[in-house]
């Protein structure tokens, strides 16, 4: 055989081999979905201007989740598609929210809206993006919009307001006379969303997804160092350490590359370390927030509002107390826990009670987990999973010390969504077998 034959052997070998692996990679759902994308994600990063609709209150992510979802559900139900353990446990969530909320005070529609807004994020997720097409479209589309974000970040840090809130109309408070909108003689940037905090959170988000998603090493760093830097414009110290837990997070899978169980040794570290501070510890959750946040003062808060909180819930464990309903018997109790409480967790604990906040990590972990062996996946796709693993595992421990609402809530179950996603590709590469 020649030279020029061995050559193009080898040539049709590789094209026969990426059509092949084209063929897998877009089992289930071949095609991208640009326009929804870019309607998707232009909706949720929009800042919450407040749309009356049949006197119901609508933000522009709720608008676009509640369009979406019905198309999302009828992909869903198509044959080729398959439930994964995730789907479970979110329908849970939701349900668990409607119904706590109708046993303290009746039926509500914020409750709905969400519950509805968690729910059906995901479920856009699951049925949108799922294989490479649709997948590398959501990140083409994302890196634009989240400049964008950032961009408006810095206008906010340059003028020193709220600047893009008030740009859209959006509702503000009064930055003058609230003296946690500023750190360091600088106001917390909040960009398109309603506090530095939720801005902050979104930016270590998508920074993990570029960071191990994009390709090009150059473009790599750019837009993660764009995320980045929105995140020190936030000035907020739970997103803040978000950001440092990524950078080890990377630093740790580029030292340790060639060894496959990595991730099986940090999940045990994780989880080793948690153990031992409960044992040893006499206040597990106080020196974990502690840790969680650089301002002494700042955790002492937070560290108060846990402690408060879990006398309130401890009153009303399985359904909490909705809104309105909570007694307030201490100035303290007023001051710590009556206007706002910074974590995630312990607000849904006392609206829903503490079954929904099982649900609500249940159905965060549970989109990790498959029950087939995932090392089919290429190395591309591998490193996609991977961001979006590590962008809900650093949004999971940031909501120890902020709450979600609005965009970043939405965003958040939009994420679980596409994360769950993978669990059914991989299942579905290894029950259809192409020979």
């Amino acid at each position: 055989m020649t030279e020029i034959q061995r050559f193009g052997t080898s040539a049709s070998l590789r094209r026969s081999a990426q059509v092949a692996f084209a063929r897998k990679d877009t089992v289930g759902n071949p095609a991208a979905h640009p326009f929804v994308t870019w309607v998707l994600l232009v909706g949720i990063l929009l800042p919450p201007i407040q749309i009356i609709i049949a006197d119901v209150k609508f933000t522009p992510g709720r608008i676009v989740v509640f369009l979406f979802v019905l198309p999302a559900i009828g992909m869903l139900f198509q044959k080729s598609r398959r439930a994964v353990p995730a789907d479970w446990f979110v329908v849970a969530t939701a349900a668990w929210m409607i119904l706590a909320s109708i046993f303290n005070g009746g039926f509500r529609l914020y409750v709905v809206a969400e519950a509805g807004e968690f729910l059906f994020a995901y479920l856009i997720g699951r049925a949108y993006f799922l294989g490479r097409p649709a997948l590398e479209c959501f990140l083409g589309i994302f890196k634009i919009v989240a400049c964008c974000v950032v961009f408006f970040a810095l206008l906010d840090t340059l003028s020193g307001q709220q600047f893009t809130l008030k740009l859209f109309g959006a509702p503000t408070a009064a930055v003058e006379t609230v003296l946690y909108r500023y750190r360091f003689g600088l106001v917390r940037a909040g960009s398109t969303f309603e506090g530095g905090e939720l801005f902050g959170t979104f930016c270590v988000a998508a920074a993990a997804i570029f960071i191990f998603s994009v390709r090009n090493l150059p473009h790599r760093i750019f837009y993660a160092g764009v995320c980045l830097f929105g995140c020190f414009l936030s000035l907020s110290s739970g997103p803040l350490l978000g950001a440092v837990l990524l950078l080890g997070t990377v630093t740790y899978d580029f030292v340790l590359r060639s060894y496959k169980s990595r991730w099986k040794a940090l999940v045990a570290g994780i989880a080793l370390a948690l153990a031992l501070c409960f044992l040893i510890s006499n206040h597990p959750i106080q020196t974990i927030i502690r840790h969680l946040t650089f301002d002494p003062q700042t955790g002492y808060f937070r560290i108060t509002q846990w402690e408060l909180s879990f006398e309130k819930i401890a009153g009303s464990p399985i359904v909490g107390y909705s809104f309105g309903h909570m007694p307030i018997r201490s100035w303290q109790e007023w001051v710590y826990i009556g206007h706002s409480i910074d974590a995630v967790y312990l607000v849904e604990m006392l609206r829903y009670g503490i079954p929904l906040v099982v649900f609500l990590v249940l159905s965060i972990y549970a989109s990790f987990f498959s029950t087939v062996s995932n090392s089919s996946t290429d190395d591309h796709m591998a490193r996609i999973r991977l961001g979006f693993s590590c962008a809900i595992v650093i949004v999971s421990i940031i909501g120890l010390t902020v709450h979600f609402w609005n965009s970043i809530w939405i965003f958040f179950s939009l994420c679980i969504g596409i994360r769950a996603s993978f669990v059914e590709f991989e299942a579905r590469r290894r029950s259809r077998p192409l020979g």
